[in-house]
């Protein structure tokens, strides 16, 4: 029997501030995204693919591609 798997994406935007540090954008995303993938991580998901975007506004967009094993 061929294996059944879930998918979910999650995304998230992050928008540049008027700030000191001119890493804060990637600070900010870093921290949070390790929080995804900690959460995600213990109910099972499975991180496989990521995809990210900025436009010229300074906007940056993160999608974490995420698969499990569905439960039987």
């Amino acid at each position: 029997m061929a294996q059944q798997l879930e998918y979910r994406v999650v995304s998230r935007t992050y928008s540049a501030r008027f700030r000191l540090k001119s890493n804060d954008l990637l600070e900010r995303s870093e921290a949070e995204t390790q929080r995804i993938l900690d959460v995600m991580s213990t109910d099972r998901w499975r991180l496989v693919s990521t995809d990210t975007a900025m436009t010229q506004g300074n906007t940056l967009y993160i999608y974490l591609y995420f698969e499990r094993e569905r439960a039987a």
